[in-house]
């Protein structure tokens, strides 16, 4: 929960290095959780007068369970759409394939010898996985959040 809290404060010092010169305020739109302590959020960040709107995705890393690493994944709102799309289109896949999309912030993976998990990176090659179930649930998550807001 430390580490988690860390990556928060890590999170918003980002938020507060885009621009050294002005003040910069952060407020929490929405939050939500899907298993295991992973959570999301929708914050707002105003710096010098201009509003960015930000998904947040943080997880802990499945690759070593033992250590104590998180995962971040970290979009402006207008790139979330394309996220939920392209996860909803991995949690659809029947069938043994392997896929992968690679993005700037982000990468999912399905493979042929587990169809029933995605696995998802973030830039820093931090990893979790979802079965195809809570990718589901998580993409109707956002999804109705979206729905009830104009960001």
């Amino acid at each position: 929960m430390k580490k988690l809290a860390f990556i928060y404060f890590l999170l918003f010092c980002a938020f507060d290095s885009f621009s050294q010169n002005g003040i910069s305020e952060t407020k929490e739109l929405h939050s939500g959780k899907l298993g295991f302590g992973n959570k999301w959020k929708i914050e707002s960040v105003i710096k010098d007068g201009d509003t960015t709107i930000y998904f947040s995705y943080a997880y802990k890393d499945t690759r070593y369970p033992s250590l104590n690493e998180f995962g971040i994944v970290l979009l402006r709102i207008d790139e979330l759409n394309e996220f939920i799309e392209t996860l909803e289109i991995f949690a659809n896949k029947e069938g043994k394939v392997t896929i992968n999309v690679d993005k700037k912030n982000y990468s999912i993976y399905l493979y042929d010898f587990n169809t029933s998990m995605i696995y998802l990176s973030s830039s820093d090659k931090e990893t979790t996985a979802f079965t195809k179930s809570n990718a589901k649930k998580f993409i109707i998550q956002i999804r109705e959040v979206l729905n009830q807001n104009k960001f």
